[in-house]
């Protein structure tokens, strides 16, 4: 089955047996700064989630790599984040990095 998604990506929470829970659109944001647990954009402040994927877009395709690999100087970051209300919710769940030419 397929879902409708925006543009971007979605968040998805499963059950330990596999099945799809829910799915949540996650919102994009431009990452100035960037620490071990919580990335700056302008003057707003998001935690990063424990499980937190981060890829290098490079040519067209998507790369895992890990947060120590890129940093806000050397790569444009864009943080993808859940807008839940509850005290789980407004956390970066992906982080993308562009090199920076």
């Amino acid at each position: 089955m397929k879902y409708p998604v925006l543009a971007g990506g979605i968040a998805v929470s499963t059950s330990p047996s596999g099945t799809v829970k829910s799915m949540v659109q996650l919102v994009p944001t431009n990452i100035d700064k960037l620490g071990a647990a919580s990335a700056m954009s302008g003057s707003k402040r998001y935690e990063l989630a424990d499980d937190m994927q981060v890829y290098l877009w490079y040519k067209g395709q998507y790369y895992a790599t890990t947060l120590s690999q890129v940093n806000a100087e050397d790569y444009h970051l864009i943080g993808w984040y859940d807008s839940l209300g509850c005290a789980a919710g407004g956390k970066i769940r992906v982080l993308i990095a562009v090199k920076n030419d």
